[in-house]
């Protein structure tokens, strides 16, 4: 349990109501909004902030960032407390959203936790996998990118820019399409788990709106396993801190929080 929980868990046990419950009545509305981020296990962060991503405007881009890197344990897990916190599932509110057809059907495979967790694929089906991607349609693009494991996945992208070209440059040219955004997530996520939440983190300093509170959401839960490798490859890529990034650039709520959160990342209790 992280430290944080175990502080949560314990003023309810001594004092038989929860530490949100007190501090709302000693703290500013947006104090608490940020601090209640804070009390939240990873479970209901993830819940809450898929549920914020598909209310009114559907941010299928937002959307498919959190869910990608999902086990398929945590995506059961994500699936289950979503349905008892909101009382329908994630895959109805997918099905009734307005998008188009081929980006359901890309969060509907996602969503099933069907991925392969090790790798599994010999080299035949690998080279097998590339020419599906190269020359099949849609679909067979899905097929490969949905199951495959992280590790096949980065050999499917070595063997494809060896043979033909960048496989994410190829994938970006055949349409713009937001679907295809999510088939080069998928790739970029099997590369580098490090390098794919930099370029999160980047895009959600530049873009998270003033009401939202996405960016802080998944700060905390990185803070908790491979924050300061996010903020030395983010130094690498960008050439400048998280840090002073988030100082300049981000109007989203809660920034001291997050600035904190970047200083004194949290340990395991």
């Amino acid at each position: 349990m992280r430290e944080r929980l175990l502080i949560r868990d314990k003023h309810l046990a001594a004092f038989g109501y929860t530490l949100s419950e007190f501090l709302i009545n000693v703290t500013s509305h947006d104090t608490h909004a940020c601090i209640n981020v804070l009390l939240e296990s990873t479970t209901q962060s993830t819940t809450r902030l898929l549920n914020d991503l598909s209310s009114g405007t559907f941010d299928v881009e937002s959307i498919l960032e959190v869910i990608i890197p999902l086990s398929n344990q945590e995506m059961l897990t994500v699936q289950d407390s979503y349905m008892e916190e909101y009382n329908r599932s994630l895959e109805t509110v997918v099905l009734n959203s307005e998008m188009d057809t081929a980006v359901k059907r890309l969060l509907g495979s996602l969503l099933l936790g069907m991925r392969a967790e090790s790798k599994v694929v010999s080299i035949s089906q690998i080279n097998k996998d590339v020419n599906r991607i190269l020359e099949g349609d849609d679909i067979d693009v899905q097929s490969v990118l949905a199951i495959r494991s992280l590790e096949d996945i980065n050999t499917i992208y070595e063997e494809f820019t060896l043979s033909n070209s960048d496989l994410t440059e190829f994938l970006f040219d055949q349409s713009e399409d937001i679907y295809i955004m999510g088939y080069v997530k998928i790739v970029s996520y099997g590369r580098s788990t490090t390098d794919y939440w930099a370029a999160v983190f980047n895009r959600l300093i530049h873009v998270t709106p003033s009401s939202s509170n996405h960016f802080t959401r998944i700060l905390v839960q990185r803070a908790e396993i491979d924050l300061n490798g996010i903020t030395q490859r983010y130094q690498e890529l960008y050439g400048r801190s998280l840090e002073d990034d988030v100082i300049n650039n981000y109007s989203g709520p809660c920034k001291e929080q997050a600035i904190t959160t970047i200083n004194h990342q949290f340990i395991h209790a």
